[in-house]
């Protein structure tokens, strides 16, 4: 029997299985590149770019490294000639910062944007990450990135498209199809936008940091909470003493 000739909801049950099926496919294959057996790493070994390219990828660690170089003064928008000023600064340069430094001076925002682009940012920041066993190799997260884009992406044409335009021709209503193929196309386009493959030493890294960011953040809140309800908490204490004082009796005063 063809399966395009099937009746809606039975074609349904069987596009949903389809594509799931695929898409545990592409876990699996993820799963098994983010598999790495390594010591524990010190997290005093990473720097502020090595964290931020292990937590959100190339975009993150340039967004770092500009906003880093903004702020120390080595770099600087003039807004009188729209174009990008750099200044020397005493303190030694990242790789990645000098990269920008020297590539940035004298262009427009427009052109540095082309030009943060066009950096490698993974020719930086990759190689030491993989020797340390935090992520992937280079050529693992490509297979990766391909291979679970095509084991979705090929049901999504050949069963879901193909049924859609079939579905249009015999003026058929196909709103439910169309929004399960909108739901795995955007599935596949979250796993094509993967630039990083973390290995389980990555995660279980980037969790100890935020557990700790979190919990150093909840104590500064506890302190200023503390610091600023302290006169209001001595008030009501002393009126509840002094309203416990006032119900005894006499000879117990």
């Amino acid at each position: 029997m063809d399966i395009y000739d099937l009746s809606g909801p039975a074609f349904l049950s069987f596009v949903l299985t389809v594509m799931f099926i695929a898409l545990g496919a592409a876990l699996a294959l993820r799963f098994k590149c983010q598999l790495s057996f390594t010591q524990t790493v010190n997290k005093d070994e990473l720097n502020v770019y090595d964290t931020a390219y292990l937590s959100g990828g190339a975009s993150a660690a340039l967004n770092a490294a500009v906003t880093s170089l903004t702020h120390r003064g080595a770099i600087e928008l003039l807004s009188s000639a729209d174009a990008i000023a750099v200044h020397p600064i005493q303190e030694e340069l990242h790789p990645l910062e000098q990269y920008l430094v020297d590539r940035l001076n004298g262009q427009t925002a427009a052109e540095a944007a082309r030009t943060c682009k066009q950096i490698d940012v993974a020719a930086l920041l990759h190689e030491k990450l993989e020797k340390l066993g935090l992520v992937a190799s280079r050529n693992t997260t490509a297979m990766c990135r391909a291979v679970s884009t095509l084991l979705i992406l090929t049901p999504l044409l050949l069963v879901g498209l193909a049924k859609i335009a079939i579905g249009l021709s015999r003026h058929k209503p196909v709103g439910f199809l169309v929004a399960i193929c909108l739901f795995f196309a955007f599935i596949t386009w979250l796993f094509y936008s993967i630039d990083v493959v973390r290995t389980f030493a990555g995660e279980q890294l980037l969790w100890d940091n935020n557990t700790t960011r979190r919990c150093a953040h909840r104590r500064r809140r506890v302190r200023r909470s503390r610091a600023l309800n302290w006169p209001l908490r001595s008030h009501f204490s002393a009126e509840a003493s002094w309203l416990r004082f006032r119900r005894l009796p006499p000879a117990a005063r």
